[in-house]
């Protein structure tokens, strides 16, 4: 497992003294009692609800990596959304009316909210999705790319993000090995993921990795050209334009003008899959691959907060 400890960009808030009173304790800082949470972004095919949905049937075996006596209980923060439910009931997935999460957003009950471009819903999290599970000893989610720089707010120093990142190639194979969509399918959820590598690394700000390396040339030099206009202070509508073209996304255009001058750092560290992460042998036991290590070592970084 490739993981990179993202450098501190140069503004990057530092961790408060312990002696602050209690009055003067700013929103977001972590409540006594509170569990750990792990946010795990990437983008799509890079297995992630694979992952943490193992992580949790193996929480014994989890604890025994982690140097525990006992199973370490794993909770998930379930996403709140106007989706439709599809099928039996997924307890990562909060369905409700589009009126009813209107009315949530409007009354600050729910938070980090984005709209995905795939279906044009809306999605989130209650407000008290992290502490629903009172006897965690970490809650999971896997995160949009889009609501971390929120929810690092919201959750502050109790929060641990693990960015899954993967090449083109690596993502397409694991999208056509499925056999579920057709190729213009695989091929906007491609480019949609390109942008969403760009993104992951931009929040890492770590100048040895370049998002060029793990993306299609065409979609980086149109991310490297926004944003290098954007710390100008200039616009390029004539590049936005093309991106949303490929990637069809505002939200992905708007987010790259601001990591282009945002000095803070969202990533903690950039998980780098590779060859040696795919699971093909259906012989090996999942807790005897590498993947499932590298969500034990996310597990692990996690519990130290």
């Amino acid at each position: 497992m490739k993981t990179i400890k993202p450098k501190q960009k140069k503004g990057s808030a530092s961790k408060k003294s312990s002696k602050s009173s209690p009055a003067k304790k700013k929103k977001g800082v972590r409540k006594p009692m509170s569990s750990p949470v792990l946010l795990v972004p990437g983008a799509s095919a890079t297995g992630r609800d694979f992952l943490l949905e193992k992580l949790i049937e193996h929480g014994q075996i989890v604890g025994e990596r982690v140097g525990r006596k006992k199973a370490v209980n794993i909770a998930v923060a379930a996403k709140t959304t106007d989706r439709e439910q599809r099928g039996a009931a997924d307890r990562t997935k909060i369905c409700i009316p589009a009126e009813e999460f209107t009315k949530l957003l409007d009354n600050g009950d729910v938070i980090a909210d984005y709209v995905l471009e795939s279906n044009g819903r809306r999605y989130g999290y209650g407000k008290d999705a992290f502490d629903a599970d009172p006897e965690a000893d970490v809650t999971v989610s896997d995160a949009s790319v889009y609501q971390i720089p929120a929810l690092k707010k919201q959750l502050g120093d109790r929060v641990h993000t693990a960015a899954m990142v993967a090449t083109r190639d690596y993502r397409y194979r694991n999208l056509t090995a499925r056999g579920s969509e057709s190729h213009e399918e695989v091929l906007d959820r491609l480019n949609l993921g390109d942008a969403h590598v760009a993104l992951l690394i931009m929040m890492g700000g770590n100048p040895t990795v370049q998002y060029s390396e793990y993306i299609d040339p065409a979609i980086a030099a149109l991310i490297g050209g926004i944003a290098m206009a954007a710390r100008e202070g200039e616009e390029r509508p004539d590049l936005e334009k093309a991106l949303k073209a490929i990637c069809g996304s505002d939200t992905v255009i708007r987010m790259v003008k601001e990591l282009a001058v945002d000095h803070r750092q969202y990533v903690d560290s950039l998980v780098i899959l590779g060859e040696r992460h795919r699971v093909e042998d259906p012989t090996t036991p999942i807790t005897e691959t590498q993947f499932f290590e590298t969500g034990v070592e996310m597990i692990k970084k996690a519990l130290a907060l």
